[in-house]
């Protein structure tokens, strides 16, 4: 179990196996094209698994779960305020290669947004999309205990779907959105100690894109996220 260490070159692990756990938090802001925007703070925490093998076949998932309360206003400046639940489970496979692992992959996101007081509707919103991950996992290694990585990915949505329910005036209905590209770019800053533990510390920029859509006799409105967050976590190499 150890790892090649080539100062300031790109590398990949040599370890068959990578668990990893620890909390997250980020900063959320949600914009409608019909004028609506919220932003707020989520909290929550995530577990990776990921076989990292120079010159082998590269497998990973993940999963995460975070939650918070977001604020803003709608298209008529009436102040909105509503629960988020987010979470997200990805797999993915590709190939390690010396200095990169290139990977796709399949991944499910949703998203539960319930207004509350004081805002004017108590729509609940659930919001569940699949996409395609496609990108690269890489890492400079400064010595024998510090490195710093850089992982990129591009996602496209093959499917989304909203539901809406709690309308006192309308039955629960099924809304399809538009396909769009998300992207997500991570930092992690990594500490190696005792050959099979990391700690890392991961900042992270992520986009996402719920195009608009004609249901009739409702419409889905063009909806984008900008977050801005970071992870601190604990890995075992194994």
């Amino acid at each position: 179990m150890k790892k090649i260490y080539l100062p300031l070159l790109v590398t990949s692990y040599l370890t068959a196996g990578v668990v990893s756990i620890g909390p997250e938090a980020y900063y959320v802001e949600r914009t409608r094209a019909s004028g609506t925007y919220q932003s707020g703070v989520l909290y929550g925490g995530q577990i990776a698994w990921n076989r990292l093998k120079k010159w082998g076949l590269y497998m990973g998932m993940d999963t995460y779960v975070a939650s918070g309360i977001i604020k803003g206003y709608n298209f008529k400046k009436k102040a909105l305020k509503s629960t988020l639940l987010d979470w997200q489970l990805e797999g993915r496979i590709g190939f390690n290669f010396p200095y990169i692992t290139l990977f796709s992959g399949y991944g499910y996101l949703g998203e539960n947004i319930n207004f509350i007081e004081p805002s004017p509707t108590t729509f609940h919103y659930r919001d569940s999309i699949k996409y395609i991950p496609v990108g690269f996992l890489s890492l400079f290694n400064i010595n024998t205990q510090y490195s710093v990585g850089l992982n990129a990915k591009a996602k496209w949505m093959t499917e989304g779907r909203s539901r809406i329910s709690n309308d006192p005036r309308n039955a629960p209905l099924n809304l399809l959105m538009g396909n769009e590209w998300q992207y997500r770019v991570d930092l992690p800053f990594n500490y190696n100690f005792l050959n099979t533990l990391e700690v890392s510390f991961s900042p992270f920029y992520e986009f996402r894109h719920y195009g608009n859509y004609e249901n009739y006799p409702y419409v889905f409105v063009d909806t984008k996220y900008q977050i801005w967050g970071s992870q601190l976590n604990i890995s075992y190499f194994f």
